[in-house]
């Protein structure tokens, strides 16, 4: 069950504040981990291959 919107607690706007953390932490969850914390890195040729 979820707060309304318009929800209240002494006086903030919880309802708002719930909704904008389950919004992160569908964005989070969905995020792939591998690309999250590392950026890609160019593939470049190996100057000395073999080594």
């Amino acid at each position: 069950m979820l707060a309304p919107l318009d929800a209240t607690y002494q006086g903030y706007r919880v309802g708002i504040w719930l909704k904008d953390q389950r919004a992160a932490a569908r964005k989070a969850a969905s995020a792939d981990p591998r690309t999250a914390h590392c950026p890609a890195r160019p593939a470049r040729p190996s100057r000395f291959p073999g080594r």
